[in-house]
């Protein structure tokens, strides 16, 4: 063949159409009336030095960013490995065909939609059995460097946590983000205090959850609780899971999980904002209005309950002495005695008449309240 024989501009359109994806029949499909053929076509490529698919990869129907998990190098990368290490698998069938899975309920197809973008994967999302979708790419470069960053075949109760080489430091809290979408839950009920009390399970190995424990305890200050699963199987015996317990430290590890991740899996994440919602800034439970409302009924209700008058709760109005003969004029004993640093036993018994002074206080005289109200000194004090 004559170098002469396809001219040099027409060399390099033709290596650039095999480089995006095109296979050399469909080259010649698309250039008409050029002379090319597959072996010409070929030249071209050896000529530049363009490297060419394997047959398998030239089969290929759909394709995706076959060096993703080479290196973890992004917290987008570290999300993924973290949702595949806890909801993904790696297979490898009789004939040698090597598979990454990845199966969840429907109603997280958003997370599905996600990795599939991350990995720049062209194919479908199928339905499978009724209520999961899943996400299927045959790839052996995908299969090798998974095992290479710690996720191995039928690895549910053998993972281990990733060492600083798979997933540097910096990246670590995307990968921990990743793992909680994947195999963790948010669990939320109303606490006796009519607040709510939350806590964060992630279904581990022991070997992993023992690790993510001293990381916890290290970076957040987080302390954790580990058990192992109550299974009816043999084969789970070293199926664990991992809590933190407490609204406030859920909230110091969600916040530090998705600090820099750029996908949130808003049916787990909106609930932990229901919980930040009851907090201020520096972190103090918010007792709003409606919130004493409630706890102050359901107080009421079970002195009902318990065959108690629940006009005894009622604040009553009563005046105390100071000792600096300041006349107080006072609407919840309770709160005055925090405010004063008294006891409320002290205060009730003088205003039950059962003693006539409590550490210089007494009860004033009715001269003593009339003069204090005329001369602008009577102290109000409602709570």
């Amino acid at each position: 063949m004559r170098v002469t024989s396809i001219s040099l501009e027409l060399q390099h359109t033709v290596c650039k159409m095999y480089s995006d994806g095109l296979s050399p029949s469909k080259i010649v499909g698309l250039i008409p009336n050029s002379n090319l053929n597959p072996g010409k076509i070929h030249w071209c490529l050896a000529k530049h030095k363009v490297k060419t698919r394997s047959c398998s990869e030239a089969r290929r129907v759909y394709h995706f960013d076959e060096g993703y998990f080479a290196k973890i190098d992004s917290h987008e990368k570290a999300q993924v490995l973290g949702f595949i290490a806890a909801d993904g698998c790696i297979t490898e069938s009789k004939r040698g065909q090597k598979v990454l899975r990845v199966t969840i309920h429907k109603m997280d197809t958003d997370c599905l939609e996600h990795i599939k973008k991350s990995l720049r994967y062209d194919g479908p999302i199928f339905d499978h059995r009724v209520k999961y979708v899943t996400l299927g790419i045959t790839s052996a470069t995908y299969f090798h460097d998974l095992i290479n960053l710690g996720v191995t075949q039928r690895k549910s109760l053998t993972l281990l946590f990733p060492t600083p080489q798979q997933v540097p430091d910096e990246f670590l809290s995307s990968y921990i983000c990743g793992y909680f979408e994947g195999d963790g839950s948010i669990h939320i009920r109303r606490g006796r205090k009519m607040s709510i009390d939350a806590n964060l399970s992630f279904c581990a190995t022991r070997e992993w959850g023992e690790v993510f424990r001293k990381i916890l305890v290290e970076r957040l200050g987080v302390t954790t609780r580990i058990y192992r699963k109550k299974c009816l199987r043999k084969r789970d015996i070293n199926s664990y899971s991992v809590y933190v317990l407490g609204n406030k430290q859920v909230i110091k590890v969600v916040d530090w999980m998705y600090q820099n991740v750029p996908f949130k899996m808003m049916r787990k994440f909106g609930q932990v904002q229901e919980i930040k919602n009851l907090y201020n800034e520096g972190g103090d439970f918010i007792k709003t209005d409606e919130w004493r409302k409630i706890k102050k009924q359901k107080f009421l209700d079970g002195m009902k309950r318990n065959g108690r008058d629940p006009s005894q709760n009622e604040k009553k109005e009563v005046f105390y002495l100071s000792p600096e003969n300041a006349v107080f004029h006072i609407k919840g004993v309770a709160a005055f005695s925090r405010e004063m640093g008294l006891q409320c036993a002290g205060l009730s018994r003088l205003n039950g008449g059962f003693q006539a002074k409590y550490r210089g206080w007494s009860l004033p005289t009715p001269s003593q309240i009339s003069a204090a109200r005329s001369s602008g000194t009577l102290i109000e004090k409602f709570y």
